[in-house]
């Protein structure tokens, strides 16, 4: 008979344990709604709703990571930049941004609308913000950039004294600024996905 309460008194104290290690994760797990909104320029701007859960925590962190680490990410000092360096990491950027999307399972995308939410924006970003500027000046660009390195009169030139010389420079700049804002919009607001302070 004491051996009966003793055991009972076992199995109340774990479920005990149980429900509150519960409630615990629930409180600690509560999934926050984080407004995103970024503004594209001439295109407008896009909000979307991402609620912050572990997939989106993850993908979030690693595209910020990529934008963190590079150019892209940072203002552009056409000063003392390279316009041919920033060009190689947006390219370089966009296949590994490209890449991260066409991993989430589709089990995820299927059963997580806000993943498929955080991946439509990154798309909208790569779409409306970073590609229609690498289409319309990276390959122009680099091919003057590269026929004007091989004159006499650019050898001794800075990079930057060469590539201000670009017949479209003001065009490209203007340009490569407004995608920069959008890129480092965009970085802000994937921190706030995975940042718990926000």
């Amino acid at each position: 008979f004491a051996i009966d309460w003793l055991f009972l008194l076992i199995i109340v104290f774990v479920l005990l344990v149980g429900i509150i290690i519960w409630l615990y994760r629930k409180k600690n797990s509560k999934l926050a709604v984080v407004p995103v909104k970024i503004v594209l320029g001439p295109k407008g701007n896009i909000e979307y709703k991402i609620i912050r859960n572990d997939y989106n925590v993850f993908i979030a962190h690693r595209i910020y990571i990529e934008l963190v680490t590079r150019k892209a990410a940072q203002v552009i000092d056409f000063e003392n930049d390279v316009i041919k360096e920033i060009y190689e990491s947006w390219y370089s950027l966009f296949g590994i941004i490209r890449n991260e999307i066409k991993s989430v399972p589709g089990d995820v995308l299927q059963s997580i609308q806000s993943t498929c939410e955080l991946t439509n924006l990154t798309i909208e970003i790569l779409n409306n913000g970073l590609r229609p500027h690498l289409t319309k000046y990276q390959a122009k660009f680099n091919k003057w950039y590269k026929d004007e390195l091989v004159k006499k009169n650019s050898k001794r030139s800075s990079p930057q004294e060469i590539q201000a010389k670009y017949p479209l420079y003001n065009d490209l700049k203007s340009d490569m600024e407004r995608v920069s804002t959008i890129l480092v919009s965009y970085a802000e607001q994937l921190k706030i996905i995975f940042d718990k302070k926000k």
